[in-house]
Parts: structure tokens; sequence; C-alpha cells
């Protein structure tokens, strides 16, 4: 299931932890976008996730040890690198199992529910934004795209009202497409998926 979720980890041969942003989330484990490249067979000491938004009295923590399956470098928010790293849980308890699938099982059942005009596709895309001013210019990653629009991944957001004018490419064998969009929301990661 594709769903933004900020997350902690801690690197066995590390004091500090780490954040990162949850991608991917299984049964299995999680894909997750971090600066760090991670190496794959590394270890973690913990990854630890809230299944639910920061304010939900019902939110339930899973923290599991977990060891790195892959990372693949690809170009981050702004001009910045981040690594795409899936990671498999390795002592996951019963507990934490049960509670990870009912959430998992929820958010599915919830988007079934959805107006099927209003279904959106979670893709990583480069996107170009064009600003008023050429200061202003930025490179972001289009993370959830619909008919009515996308969400953006941004280290500094413009603010709701603001009118960009935007273009991306789908594929090497699709032509750019391009338009205006209002900025109709923005939040922070930490507020949770809803």
């Amino acid at each position: 299931m594709q769903i933004p979720l900020a997350l902690e980890y801690q690197l066995k041969d590390r004091q500090l932890s780490q954040q990162a942003t949850l991608v991917d989330l299984s049964l299995g484990g999680v894909a997750m976008l971090t600066e760090d490249p991670l190496p794959a067979g590394g270890l973690l000491a913990f990854l630890r996730l809230k299944l639910g938004g920061v304010n939900d009295p019902n939110a339930a923590e899973i923290r599991a040890a977990t060891e790195i399956v892959r990372c693949v470098e690809q170009p981050g928010v702004g001009r910045a690198t981040e690594y795409l790293v899936g990671a498999q849980f390795l002592n996951l308890d019963e507990r934490s199992y049960d509670m990870l699938r009912e959430f998992v099982d929820r958010c599915l059942n919830e988007a079934e529910d959805d107006d099927p005009l209003e279904a959106r596709i979670n893709c990583e895309q480069p996107i170009a934004i064009q600003y008023q001013r050429f200061d202003d210019f930025v490179n972001e990653v289009a993370t959830n795209l619909s008919r009515t629009g996308m969400f953006i991944r941004a280290k500094k957001p413009p603010p709701p009202g603001t009118v960009l004018e935007f273009s991306f490419q789908l594929g090497d064998d699709f032509n750019l497409i391009a338009g205006k969009a209002e900025v109709v929301w923005n939040r922070s990661l930490a507020d949770g998926p809803e």
C-alpha cells in the first residue's frame, strides 16, 4: 500500500536515529525515502512508524528490527539526492503484525469506497514548477496524481492560493504535459496521512 507517513530508523552502528518518508507499506516491510545511502544487507537496530495521524488517539506504533534489501539513488526534493530503500521486517511480533494488517486493510477498504473518478495513482516523477520569479524556480517530485490535481512533496511549499505553471513528462513515449494549477492546501508529513 502506498501511503506517505513519517518514520524513524537507526542503523546498528550509529547512536542517533534518522527521519525518513514512508512510500510503501506491506506486512513484510517498507519502502522509504531517505538522504542516507543504506547498503543492501545492512541492519537497522529499529524502524518505527505511527499508523495513523499524529493526533489520532487510536494510532498504533510499530517498531521492528529491519534488514535493508535494496537501495536505489534517485533525484530528491529540489536538487538533493535521495535514496529509495526497501527494508524487510525481521522480528515483527504477533501484536504488531495484527495492528499492521488491520491498518492496511482499513486503508485499502477506504480507497475502494472512494469515487472512481477521483481515484489517484501514486507515482514518482520529476516536476518543474515555474513561479513568478526565476529565482523561485524549483524542481520537485509529484507523488500523487488524479484527474483534478496532484500532491507535490516540497521542502518550502507555496501558500494556498498561489498559481503555478507546471510541466512534466510521463515516460519517453509521451508528450510533455503542461498547464497551470492553484495550490489549495499544504501540510507537514508530521501531520499524518489524512
